[in-house]
């Protein structure tokens, strides 16, 4: 999953493969994950997270919507992959 941010302790990224689905990020730590759809901001799923858990992604998420949106279109974008070429992301 390329990473597009980490705050908190959370790993934050999309897989290539999400191309088909709504706009959306995983938020990921070694004992849970979840996702979250961009617009609006609104949980998917969850599993392995603690109830606060999911509330700090959520705040999380919300206050960097706009950021993550962007790097998602422009992951998606005529097949450029900034994350590829800004050197950054974790496969």
């Amino acid at each position: 999953m390329p990473t597009i941010d980490r705050v908190a302790g959370f790993r934050i990224g999309f897989f290539s493969s999400d191309r088909p689905e709504p706009p959306h990020v995983h938020a990921e730590t070694g004992e849970g994950q979840a996702k979250f759809w961009l617009s609006p901001v609104e949980l998917s799923w969850s599993r392995g997270f603690a109830g606060h858990e999911v509330r700090d992604a959520e705040r999380i998420i919300r206050a960097r919507a706009g950021f993550y949106l962007e790097k998602w279109h422009a992951h998606f974008a005529d097949g450029n992959d900034p994350l590829r070429d800004e050197g950054q992301g974790d496969g």
